[in-house]
C-alpha cells in the first residue's frame, strides 16, 4: 500500500495525458507535436512507475511530420480499447488533419500499431473517441463562425473509413472561458460525462465537467462544480496551468490524469523549461459529481483518507534519471528528433552514438529528412 506521492508522474514534456486499462495493465499516451516519433506511449501496473516503449507514429502513411512549424505537429492525443484492439485519435496540425490509428497487442506484449491511417472529415482539433453498443463516437472542438466562437461538437462515424454517419452537432460551448478544448466522454451510472479544458493552456488553464441523460446532450454543469479542478487563482502553489484531463478506472476506483507545469520565476517572467508534465489524482465519485482529491492541484499527494486508491498502488513511486550507455541496436524510446527520423546522420555502436551536425536552425522544418 502506498500512502502518498509526488506529482508529477511523468516529468519532462508529457503533455495531454490520456490513460486506458487493459488487464492489469495501463497505458498512456502524451502529444509529441513537431517530435519525431510522434505520439509517446508509456505503460505501468502500478499508475506511479511508467516503462516508455516504442510511440505510435513512426510512418509518414500515419502522420507527415516533415512541414510541421514549432507547437505543431501532434496536438491532444486519446487512447481506448474497443473489440479487442486499441484506437488512437489525434490531430496532426501540420495537415490539419484528425485521424486514428489502430493497434494489437502481439503475443511478446508490444503493440503493433496499422500502418495506415483512418482518416475523419472533422474540422477541429483534440479529438476524442467514445464507443457504445458498437457504435463509435467522435467529440472535438472547432470553430461554429467567423468571430472564433469555439464549441465542442459531436459526430457518429464509421471506424473502418472514418465517414461521418451523423452530425457533427455542438454538445457544449462550455462555462464561456476561452479555448473550450481537450473533450472526453464518460459514461457512469447511465449518465454521460462531459470532461473538457477551458482557459487556454497558460495561467488560466482549468479542468471543467458537465453531464447529459442522453450522449447528444444537452450537457449542463451546476454553479458550484465548475471549475473541477484548476490552480489558475492559486500563484502560490508549486503545479500550475492545471488542464486537458482524463478520467479513468482501476479496478475498483476512479482517476484522474492531466497536465501541469512547475514554472520558475525569473524576474517578473514566469518560464516552464520542463514543459507540460503529466499528472494524477485520486477521485471519489460517490455522488452525481466526482470529486478530484482534495480540488486542489497538489504536488505532494497524501492518501490518508484516500484508503481504497492507497491499497490499489501496489508499488511505491521510484524517481530514476535516465542514463544511456547505447548498449542496444536501437535507441530507447525517451531519445526524440524533430519531424523525422535522423537517418544517415546519426549512427548507433555498442557504447556510442555519433551524431553529424547540420547547417539548418533548430526552429528550421528543413532540419528534417525525406522518409
Amino acid at each position: 500500500m502506498v500512502t502518498a506521492y509526488t506529482n508529477p508522474i511523468l516529468r519532462g514534456m508529457h503533455p495531454d495525458p490520456s490513460i486506458v486499462r487493459v488487464a492489469d495493465t495501463f497505458y498512456l499516451v502524451n502529444s509529441t507535436f513537431e517530435y519525431y516519433p510522434g505520439i509517446s506511449l508509456s505503460k505501468s501496473t502500478d499508475l506511479l512507475n511508467w516503462t516508455p516503449v516504442n510511440s505510435v507514429i513512426t510512418k509518414k502513411s500515419q502522420a507527415d511530420l516533415t512541414q510541421a512549424k514549432s507547437n505543431e505537429g501532434i496536438f491532444a492525443v486519446c487512447i481506448r480499447y474497443f473489440n479487442n484492439a486499441f484506437y488512437v485519435i489525434t490531430t496532426n496540425f501540420a495537415e490539419f488533419k484528425s485521424f486514428i490509428i489502430r493497434g494489437v497487442l502481439t503475443d511478446t506484449g508490444e503493440i503493433h500499431w496499422d500502418d495506415e491511417r483512418i482518416t475523419l472529415n472533422i474540422q477541429g482539433i483534440d479529438p476524442d473517441l467514445y464507443f457504445e453498443n458498437g457504435r463509435t463516437y467522435v467529440e472535438f472542438t472547432g470553430y461554429i463562425d467567423d468571430k472564433g466562437t469555439k464549441a465542442i461538437q459531436q459526430a457518429e462515424i464509421n471506424l473502418i473509413d472514418g465517414s461521418i454517419l451523423h452530425g457533427p452537432k455542438v454538445i457544449s460551448y462550455g462555462t464561456g472561458g476561452r479555448d473550450i478544448e481537450g473533450p472526453h466522454i464518460i459514461k457512469k451510472d447511465h449518465t454521460y460525462y462531459l470532461l473538457t479544458a477551458e482557459g487556454g493552456t497558460g495561467i488560466g488553464h482549468m479542468i471543467t465537467i458537465f453531464k447529459s441523460s442522453s450522449l447528444w446532450g444537452p450537457f449542463n454543469d451546476s454553479e458550484q462544480i465548475n471549475p473541477l479542478f484548476t490552480n489558475r487563482d492559486r500563484a502560490n502553489e508549486p503545479l500550475q496551468n492545471i488542464g486537458h484531463a482524463d478520467l479513468f478506472q482501476d479496478q475498483q476506483n476512479w482517476w484522474l490524469t492531466c497536465l501541469g507545469t512547475r514554472p520558475a520565476n525569473v524576474g517578473f517572467t514566469q518560464i516552464t523549461n520542463l514543459g507540460r508534465e503529466t499528472l494524477l489524482y485520486p477521485v471519489n465519485w460517490d455522488s452525481t459529481w466526482p470529486k478530484v482529491y482534495t480540488g486542489v492541484p497538489n504536488q505532494n499527494v497524501d492518501l490518508t483518507n484516500f484508503p481504497q486508491h492507497a491499497a490499489a498502488l501496489a508499488q511505491p513511486q521510484i524517481k530514476t534519471s535516465f542514463v544511456d550507455t547505447f548498449a542496444t541496436k536501437h535507441l530507447s524510446p525517451e531519445w526524440l528528433s524533430l519531424r523525422n527520423s535522423l537517418g544517415t546522420d546519426l549512427s548507433l555502436t555498442p557504447g556510442s552514438l555519433t551524431l553529424k551536425g547540420r547547417d539548418f536552425s533548430l526552429s528550421q522544418a528543413a532540419t528534417h529528412l525525406p522518409f
